[in-house]
């Protein structure tokens, strides 16, 4: 259930008993995991006064990316579930439309200039190492939007669904009158 009047679901977490959530109370948003099976809590995960949204959990679910706007622009960031406040900034000059890797081991986002970018990311005891974010040879996605427009695959390629184009509104209606017929065998007809 919705802990507030209004919810925007972005990811399940790996074992599919919570859905990660865009909730939204006036002009800020915060992220919350909502249970969706009886018998568990739901409980904000990132709840400050600015906006945090579009969280998406790594593989492994111990990792957080989000977008939040704490330093007064959108930037996609990564925190811990379990291991303190400690938040990553990922897209230093901007960002948004976080998505993990498969295999947990690079992020993607979206810069504030519309391009996607891939980050290498690295586990360890201590926390995530990262390499430089570089520019991926796809078109242009678009920036600023709430949820993503893109997705990553199993195998790692990169599926895009383009929001932006408009399709005309149909100026005809055709209605095909005896379709059952025209699913028997020729030889049937």
């Amino acid at each position: 259930v919705c802990p507030r009047a209004y919810c925007e679901p972005t990811d399940w977490t790996c074992d599919g008993r919570s859905l990660l959530v865009n909730v939204y109370e006036g002009a800020n948003v915060d992220v919350w995991s909502v249970a969706t099976v009886a018998g568990v809590a739901s409980r904000p995960l990132l709840a400050e006064p600015y906006t945090e949204r579009d969280a998406r959990l790594s593989p492994n679910g111990r990792w957080i990316a989000y977008v939040s706007d704490e330093t007064g622009r959108p930037q996609v960031s990564i925190r811990s579930l379990d291991q303190g406040p400690r938040r990553y900034v990922i897209s230093a000059d901007g960002g948004s439309q976080p998505v993990w890797h498969p295999g947990g081991r690079a992020l993607y986002f979206v810069d504030a200039a519309g391009m996607l970018r891939k980050i290498a990311i690295q586990e360890s005891r201590d926390g995530l190492t990262m390499g430089a974010p570089t520019a991926l040879k796809v078109p242009r996605i678009g920036a600023g939007h709430s949820n993503t427009q893109y997705d990553v695959t199993a195998d790692g390629r990169i599926f895009f669904l383009d929001q932006s184009v408009v399709s005309a509104r149909p100026t005809e209606l055709r209605v095909v009158i005896g379709w059952r017929s025209l699913l028997q065998a020729p030889e049937a007809r």
